[in-house]
């Protein structure tokens, strides 16, 4: 059977539309996953703390599912897990009255609650969700002072800045 040029670039267009549906399908199908951790650092060789009301944490995030959306489509990029160092500062703590808090970030790494992770449009008003965030992890080390999994907060502030 032969076919025109037209014809032919017509059925390569199909067949390429229909890859790219079942690609989109199994990218949906299988969303990333994933576990947001705030622990007590333990590259304490990298920062010296002089104060000994100051800790370093470290918030780890990690794609739990990390294969499977690999094999489903999802680029690398969008699978990798990394950290951030935060300074807390513990001195004021008394409980049920000042909890511990995030001083800010010192160590380089992967910013999973940050003021700026989000291309903000001209105009556009940045939002308060990272000191929102930052607050709830500050009640959060309240009652658990060695850290834990902190995925709910961290995901809660990707939803307000319209990640998934």
């Amino acid at each position: 059977m032969e076919y025109s040029t037209e014809e032919a670039e017509a059925i390569l267009a199909r067949a390429r539309e229909r890859d790219n549906q079942a690609r989109a399908a199994r990218k949906a199908a299988t969303p990333i996953v994933w576990k947001f951790t705030f622990e007590p650092s333990r590259r304490t060789f990298e920062h010296k703390v002089y104060a000994a009301h100051h800790r370093i944490y470290e918030l780890k995030g990690e794609v739990v599912n990390a294969a499977e959306a690999k094999a489903a489509g999802h680029p690398d990029h969008a699978v990798r897990g990394g950290g951030m160092e935060y300074l807390v500062c513990t001195a004021s703590y008394v409980p049920c009255y000042n909890p511990p808090h995030v001083v800010c970030a010192v160590g380089g790494g992967t910013i999973f609650v940050g003021e700026k992770w989000k291309t903000f449009q001209p105009g556009e008003q940045i939002d308060n969700s990272d000191e929102v965030a930052m607050h709830e992890i500050d009640a959060f080390l309240a009652d658990n002072p060695e850290g834990g999994d902190i995925t709910d907060i961290v995901m809660r502030h990707r939803q307000r800045r319209g990640l998934k």
